[in-house]
């Protein structure tokens, strides 16, 4: 158990973190906005740029998600943000000077692992600052924070691109100048403190504190995180081919469906949050963790027929179902992350955060999109994006929901094991 750094107010403290998350996430979205200028300036493919937006942000994660996570529950996560800010600086100051797809790879990979380090430590912190039933609330604000980084990059990126579209290499000094703000966050995480760790392991289990410890809960701990990686995945499959499946479905054209897109993740990634966090906090006070499992479950099986949106022929249904189907999975996912932050004792979060980070990131970014591109080959072809869209999201949240409902009781006997 490490002591405690001298404290500053917790609203103080919560702003500094969400700051710290919205700049993480701004660094790993900032390609976004830039990427056709990329691939035309340096002649990639399509293939190419879905690398470096896929694989590249997600597989270092993947690989580092245990001594992360170890990192996160033994060392000072005050201190490991601010080392994370400072990369997410170097990495998007790399890639503007990136001259190859290794090059752009290795840096996009440096982002992608800060970034998805930082959100996990900060979830950690919060963890820590906030008891259980103010923990959803909390969540909801680095989840809001985590969307206004995203808007944020494809505003300024936007916006930086087309003042020098003229020179030669727009796209790069737009990276260089989205990197600047970055360092806003490097400045603020100086002000973190370190909280005290709460809800540990007893001590006298003196394994736990190993990594064995996870394995120890993993009755508990196993279905919230395999109903938390199925929400995230129908989620991922939904961000991924939503645009080009109701484009084909409806033959929207960009300006339309570019204006459906933007309301509905506004929409949804104002109120998921809000509506998961409120959630997870009246339900923990009102029922504990079984009642949390209840209502998270209920959120994933009223998304199943939601999921139909891509099918929709009429352009009023199918933006009001995609609506509702982000909402309701926006609002799995905060609700099912504030349960991990309650069942797992406070010595095993990290690492617990880090495996349902990595596990997400892999189903979300690197399954998701090619489950659904492969259904669609095998039902016939680019016409059928739709109905495999609409599969895909319809399985997994149904999916979730099973195991939401199946983890109940051990996940609120591992809850009062630690209590």
């Amino acid at each position: 158990m490490h002591s405690a750094e001298p404290r500053l107010p917790r609203v103080t403290q919560m702003s500094v973190l969400a700051a710290c998350v919205l700049a993480a996430n701004y660094a790993r979205t900032a390609l976004g906005p830039l990427q056709e200028a990329l691939r035309a300036d340096l002649g990639l493919t399509d293939n190419q740029v879905a690398l470096l937006q896929g694989p590249a942000l997600a597989i270092p994660v993947v690989i580092a998600a245990i001594p992360l996570g170890l990192l996160i529950d033994r060392y000072s996560r005050a201190r490991l943000i601010l080392l994370l800010a400072t990369l997410n600086v170097v990495g998007s100051a790399l890639t503007a000077v990136a001259s190859s797809i290794a090059a752009l790879f290795a840096a996009r990979a440096l982002v992608g692992l800060a970034a998805t380090a930082t959100f996990t430590a900060v979830l950690s912190v919060v963890a820590d600052l906030f008891p259980p039933h103010q923990r959803g609330r909390a969540n909801t604000a680095v989840s809001v924070a985590q969307i206004a980084g995203m808007s944020t990059a494809f505003a300024l990126g936007g916006a930086l691109l087309e003042h020098d579209r003229a020179a030669s290499h727009a796209w790069r000094s737009a990276m260089a100048g989205m990197s600047g703000p970055l360092l806003v966050a490097v400045v603020l995480a100086l002000a973190l403190r370190e909280p005290p760790r709460s809800e540990t392991l007893m001590e006298e289990n003196s394994s736990a504190v190993d990594l064995p410890g996870l394995w120890s809960i993993r009755s508990s701990l196993g279905p919230l995180l395999a109903a938390i990686v199925a929400v995230e995945t129908a989620l991922g499959a939904a961000l991924t081919w939503a645009a080009p499946a109701l484009s084909r479905t409806l033959g929207l054209s960009p300006g339309p469906l570019g204006t459906l897109m933007a309301v509905a993740l506004a929409v949804s990634g104002g109120l998921g949050p809000l509506l998961g966090g409120t959630l997870a906090d009246y339900c923990h006070r009102g029922g504990g963790v079984r009642l949390s499992m209840t209502v998270v479950a209920s959120l994933a099986m009223a998304a199943v027929p939601a999921a139909l949106f891509p099918v929709m022929r009429q352009l009023e249904w199918a933006g009001a179902l995609l609506i509702i189907f982000l909402l309701l999975i926006s609002a799995a996912c905060v609700a099912g992350g504030t349960l991990v932050s309650i069942v797992v004792p406070g010595d095993l979060r990290g690492r617990a955060i880090a495996m349902m980070t990595a596990a997400s990131i892999l189903f979300a970014v690197g399954v998701a999109p090619l489950a659904v591109s492969g259904l669609a080959g095998a039902l016939g072809g680019v016409g059928m994006l739709g109905r495999a869209l609409a599969c895909v999201g319809a399985t997994t949240s149904g999916v979730a929901a099973i195991l939401f409902i199946w983890g109940r009781q051990p996940v609120v006997q591992g809850a009062l094991s630690h209590v």
